[in-house]
């Protein structure tokens, strides 16, 4: 009898023939995979194998002495180093160089800090400051803030003593005098500059915790147009502050403030005098100025809008009448 349609039937094939063979063809696969792959096996200082892969660099380990690789140096390292902490400012300026610190030797209620002038703005220095007793005992007070006070650029005495390597000369030569007949250092010459320095340098390795800054400024009354200005007025001061910053790094923990005119905290910048508050800002820890209680706030802001981000705190030179600020200092004889 004739077949019809599909005759050539031979039967189905075992399904574990076909798994075998997978697994066959697997097992083929990953030896010639660890062959190839051999090659790229490297082993560490501790034996540990690793996988390194054409164009991957060498994996570096540690050695024995905790420093350098085993294949070579680690490289530069990144060392940031955090600014002084500041500590908030609540007590006395002194503003006589040859002021009695004794009343100063005891706690005051919340007042925590003194301010000592040991250089006024007539050029007279403390007496004998760096073999003061009582500013001795003073600064080992760990409880008590303690800040230099230095009056800079206002110099009658070294002015004249030196006026071709630091005073301030008018346009014939000779010191210049301002309106009220003082006589001024000339920042932009460096015999001037450097005489302040060591005043800041002294005072850092005293033991101070703050150095504040004031008179940083060029005189702003009298006949201005006879003055014989060695350089730029802004350029000169932001080149002392950055001086003085730069001097602290050596003495780390030692802040650095500014005193600035009430009225720059309104303007921002002075041509005349020189004064920048974004430029002192950015150099300085703190900014001083004559500011009352219910003025503060606004200081402030000025102040840190001027830092741009920088965190530079405002202290007010407060007379002590009415609301006080937050900061202050209370200016005394």
């Amino acid at each position: 009898m004739a077949t019809r349609g599909y005759s050539g039937y031979k039967g189905r094939k075992s399904p574990w023939k076909i798994v075998a063979a997978i697994l066959l063809v697997l097992v083929i696969l990953a030896a010639a995979g660890v062959l190839v792959l051999q090659r790229y096996l490297v082993y560490d200082a501790s034996g540990t194998p690793h996988l390194r892969l054409p164009g991957q660099e060498e994996i570096k380990t540690p050695s024995s002495s905790g420093g350098a690789s085993s294949s070579g140096d680690l490289g530069p390292v990144d060392v940031t180093i955090d600014p002084p902490e500041r500590q908030s400012v609540l007590g006395y300026l002194l503003t006589a160089p040859n002021a009695d610190l004794t009343p100063y030797l005891a706690p005051d209620g919340d007042l925590n800090a003194v301010a000592v002038t040991l250089k006024g703005a007539d050029g007279q220095l403390r007496t004998d400051w760096q073999d003061d007793e009582t500013l001795k005992s003073v600064l080992s007070d760990e409880s008590r803030h303690t800040i230099a006070r230095i009056s800079c650029f206002l110099d009658g005495a070294n002015a004249r003593s030196q006026v071709k390597e630091m005073g301030l000369e008018n346009t014939g030569g000779y010191i210049f005098y301002d309106a009220t007949n003082r006589n001024w250092l000339d920042p932009g010459k460096p015999a001037a500059r450097e005489f302040l320095l060591d005043l800041i340098r002294q005072a850092a390795e005293a033991g101070f915790d703050e150095i504040l800054l004031t008179e940083v400024f060029y005189p702003t009354e009298g006949k201005l147009d006879k003055i014989a200005y060695s350089a730029d007025r802004t350029e000169s001061l932001t080149l002392f502050l950055t001086e003085a910053k730069g001097l602290l790094t050596d003495y780390p923990g030692v802040t650095l403030s500014v005193a600035v005119t009430d009225t720059l905290l309104l303007d921002g910048e002075d041509e005349t005098s020189g004064q920048s508050l974004s430029g002192f800002a950015a150099l300085a820890d703190a900014i001083y100025a004559l500011c009352e209680g219910g003025d503060y706030e606004a200081a402030k802001a000025a102040v840190a809008e001027a830092a741009g981000g920088k965190a530079t705190a405002f202290v007010a030179l407060f007379d002590g009448v009415g609301y006080p600020p937050e900061e202050y200092l209370i200016p005394e004889a």
